[in-house]
């Protein structure tokens, strides 16, 4: 799961890629089409993810700071 594929404010999970075997890499699509979806999160998975999200951010900040860039 990446951060750009959650919508806190409509409180979804959009599966639109799949990650390679190996790990490494995001590849486009899914294996069938009913991979490809969009996921309703309960509320209170919503609230943790978006304190969760603070969290992130803050740590962002700290690194880039001390000049070790993270990308989300």
């Amino acid at each position: 799961m990446r951060w750009k594929d959650v919508d806190l404010e409509k409180g979804h999970l959009t599966i639109s890629q799949m990650l390679r075997h190996d790990g490494k890499m995001f590849l486009l699509g899914g294996k069938t089409k009913s991979s490809l979806r969009k996921i309703l999160l309960p509320v209170f998975t919503v609230a943790k993810l978006k304190k969760h999200r603070v969290v992130v951010l803050k740590g962002s900040r700290i690194k880039v700071r001390n000049i070790k860039i993270m990308t989300w």
